[in-house]
Formats: structure tokens, sequence, C-alpha cells
């Protein structure tokens, strides 16, 4: 199983959101997919109640739903953290990374430890990799618009 940890899915507007609606629509042809937007609590359920059978948890990040307030920033971040904590497999999903704050990308960089860092393209993986992120863990998927 695949766990999706987002702020925005459709009917956001927010392209964050509809990039997860198209990777949720191709990747469970094959695949057992979740998609939990915003609800830590429901993210822990999920965990919790389907940890052996969950083979990699992705955070998007970041995106309109994490940005309502300063605690719903770091939701991610704690999302993260559990799932290491409880073993897992990460990846981070950064969208724009590019035009993040220094401040922003600061707060980035316990995502450092996530198994894959996906850019959704080449010109942020470039960036990411220049100032961040090991290449060696990095990693794209496009924007289905951009392909």
């Amino acid at each position: 199983m695949l766990l999706i940890y987002t702020g925005s899915y459709p009917d956001d507007k927010c392209g964050v959101g509809d990039y997860v609606y198209n990777l949720n629509q191709e990747i469970k042809k094959n695949y057992t997919v979740n998609v939990v937007k915003l609800s830590l609590f429901e993210l822990i359920y999920k965990i919790v109640s389907n940890r052996k059978i969950i083979k990699l948890i992705n955070i998007q990040y970041p995106s309109i739903g994490f940005s309502t307030n300063k605690i719903a920033a770091f939701k991610p971040h704690v999302a993260f953290i559990l799932a290491k904590l409880v073993g897992l497999k990460t990846s981070i999903t950064l969208h724009e990374f590019s035009s993040l704050s220094k401040r922003a990308q600061y707060f980035l960089k316990i995502f450092k430890l996530a198994d894959y860092i996906i850019f959704t393209t080449q010109y942020e993986k470039n960036i990411g990799e220049k100032t961040l992120f090991n290449s060696a863990k990095t990693r794209l998927i496009p924007i289905a618009s951009n392909i």
C-alpha cells in the first residue's frame, strides 16, 4: 500500500491537489493507494492500523491546505517524523522548491532523511540537488500537464 499525505486534493483550487489526483489515478492501476488530506489523526490511524502493509508514505509539500496557519505548516514534518519512528519508507514530493524562501528551505532540512525526494520538473530537481538534497535520493515525477 502507498499512503499519500497532502494538504490539497480536488475540489481544492491548488495545483498540488491536481498533481496528487493524477498520481493517484495512475498508481492505483497497480497498487493500493490511500490519500489522506490534512488530518493528522486520520494519518496516524492509517499508519497504526496498516503499518505492516504500507510500503511507502509520500508527503506532498507545500500546498494550500498546509498554509492555513503555522501549526498546519508543520503537519507534513510531524507526519514525516511519525513515519520514520515506525520504520516506514518515506518520500517527499517538493512543489515549486525554487520559489520557497530561505526560511522555508531551512525547515526542509529534516526531509534530507527521506528515502526519496521527488521533484515535479527537471529545473526544480537541478536546484534541489545544487542547494540541499543528495542527487542519489532525488527523482522526477512530472506534473501531468508538463508531459
